[in-house]
């Protein structure tokens, strides 16, 4: 393991600060014992000071102290001498509002040497920025329509509706024609920081965020985008899809805008405009995300219900993935996962003193045809000879494992059902040849559900994660 400099704020990133009020820093180095003896200071390098002239320059700003406060364990160090763990804090107010710069140095005491010694932290061009407002500035701006936090270049239909939420300010969506998609561009106003949700993949979602001075996601397709302005609001964008539309974000201009995507399905496609969910509020973001979708989910939902159900499970207590730490089997087994397999990992992070609360054994343990229909809901028996019970079993009794899962497809198997399997003759196909997939009739699917389900509980199963979701 080589020397690590870990800091928050990270640099390559833009924070919000307020003046009179500390503005903290953090830093956490891993390193040899050699080099530990050798840290003299660690400091914040920055742009924040004035000098008689009113003219900010570079210099030390921080010197941060050593925080010796006791701490739990880092996750997967090993337990020896090989490494020392240092912590130091730190904080500036600042007096003036303005956007700044600022890095990380350690100054180092060299044992036979008269010369200053500087560890910088990151790279060039890769300096934290900070933009500092006066705490009255903080929604100050009254917001009344949607060109106060975006422009759009051609003419659209807005409608915006006060919400109950006090955090949210407004809600709704945006009628946008059809016939100018291909020019329409939109200008997000006043954005400091952002993150949009691209699919890597047909199966793979992936965040990439940002400031604004880099506004871009390349050529992929974003199924939303969520920016924070200067003024403390976030402003959420969902562009609709349907049946017969796709729709996407993407920021193929370069030029601080970005554009929506269009992917027709259907050859009669008869409306004139396409639509796009927006929402504009304060933080908690998690709350304008969940109030959005409360609001898409009930404009086109055919079960009024169904968004309650969702957040229901949502935060149910039980939920095993949003306060532990887990195992998915993929990145280190990929489809050869085996029982031994699972075992030797659980055994490994045992060692490791890594106490992981759930276990995900990922796609290969299904009995699935050469070309990837699935042939049963019992285990492939060749790599699990004596079924998945016993593995559950094991992980929860000798790893103290709380929650184990299996992995599937929406369709069963990546193609779905193979017809000639036991489980055709339990329910009704259909061949869809256009895609090459076999899958369950609508009219079984809940059985089919409710069936394999059944048989996973009887297993000690405790939750699936279900893959291929939105590839058709």
């Amino acid at each position: 393991m080589e020397n690590i400099f870990c800091c928050d704020p990270p640099l390559n990133s833009t924070k919000e600060a307020t003046v009179g009020l500390p503005f903290e820093f953090f830093i956490v180095l891993i390193v040899s014992p050699q080099l530990s003896s050798e840290i003299d200071k660690v400091q914040v390098y920055s742009n924040f000071m004035f000098d008689g002239n009113n003219n900010n320059n570079w210099g030390v700003t921080v010197n941060l102290r050593e925080d010796t406060n006791p701490r739990p364990p880092i996750l997967g160090l090993p337990q020896d001498n090989s490494k020392v763990i240092r912590r130091f804090r730190g904080d500036f107010t600042f007096d003036r509002p303005g956007e700044y710069e600022f890095t990380y140095r350690a100054t180092l005491n060299v044992p036979n040497s008269n010369e200053e010694h500087i560890w910088w932290s990151g790279r060039d061009n890769q300096n934290g920025k900070v933009i500092v407002k006066q705490a009255s500035n903080r929604y100050e701006k009254d917001i009344k329509n949607l060109n106060d936090v975006l422009i759009p270049t051609e003419p659209i239909e807005v409608e915006l509706t006060k919400t109950s939420d006090p955090n949210i300010l407004y809600s709704g969506f945006m009628k946008i024609p059809i016939h100018s998609l291909i020019v329409s561009k939109f200008y997000p106003v006043d954005m400091l920081n952002w993150v949009a949700f691209t699919k890597a993949n047909d199966w793979w979602l992936e965040p990439i965020s940002n400031d604004c001075k880099n506004f871009q996601w390349d050529n992929k397709d974003a199924i939303f985008l969520l920016y924070q302005r200067t003024d403390g609001y976030y402003v959420f964008l969902v562009p609709i899809s349907n049946d017969k539309i796709s729709l996407s974000l993407t920021s193929r201009y370069h030029d601080g805008s970005f554009n929506i995507n269009t992917m027709f399905k259907s050859c009669d496609y008869r409306e004139d405009n396409v639509l796009m969910h927006v929402a504009i509020g304060k933080s908690n973001i998690y709350n304008i995300i969940n109030s959005s979708m409360e609001q898409i989910s009930k404009k086109f939902s055919k079960n009024n219900n169904l968004f309650s159900q969702i957040m229901k499970n949502i935060n149910n207590n039980e939920t095993p993935f949003w306060k532990s730490l887990g195992w998915c089997t993929w990145n280190t087994c990929y489809k050869d996962v085996n029982a031994s397999k699972v075992i030797q990992g659980l055994e490994e992070l045992k060692n490791l003193n890594i106490p992981i609360e759930y276990l995900l054994i990922d796609d290969g343990w299904q009995k699935y045809s050469n070309d990837d229909k699935l042939e049963r809901f019992e285990p492939n028996d060749e790599k699990f000879p004596n079924g998945v019970d016993t593995i559950v079993k094991k992980a929860k009794k000798e790893y103290n494992v709380k929650y184990v899962g299996l992995w599937h497809t929406l369709q069963g198997y990546w193609k779905g059902i193979n017809p000639s399997s036991q489980l055709a003759s339990h329910y009704k196909l259909i061949n869809v040849n256009s895609i090459d997939m076999t899958l369950v009739r609508s009219s079984d699917v809940e059985r089919f559900y409710n069936d394999y389900y059944t048989y996973l509980k009887s297993l000690g199963v405790d939750f699936v994660k279900i893959d291929n979701q939105a590839t058709f």
